[in-house]
């Protein structure tokens, strides 16, 4: 019987060392990969704000090129100005 009980023992035993170095890795890969999610995210926020700092950059030279052009309402007065002149002058050099 008291071999029994031994054997008993030491499987307890090894089920518990079993149990100690489960949980000692479950912790280590729970840390492992809070880590990891931790420095992706600070790397895809990083990316978002340089893709952010783009976006902003080119609706400026977007915003910059449109306000250094006339709008579309002077191009045809301009154009129908000019076509005016230009049929006045030849009125008034023909008659």
């Amino acid at each position: 019987m008291s071999q029994n009980n031994f054997d008993i023992e030491q499987n307890q035993i090894q089920i518990y060392q079993r149990l100690t170095r489960v949980e000692t890795e479950m912790l280590d890969i729970k840390s492992n990969i809070k880590s990891i999610k931790d420095n992706h995210l600070i790397k895809i926020y990083e990316k978002l704000d340089n893709f952010q700092k783009m976006i902003a950059d080119l609706e400026k030279k977007i915003l910059k090129e449109i306000s250094s052009r006339p709008s579309w309402t002077i191009t045809m007065i301009i154009t129908l100005l000019s076509s005016l002149v230009t049929g006045l002058t030849i009125f008034l050099v023909t008659s």
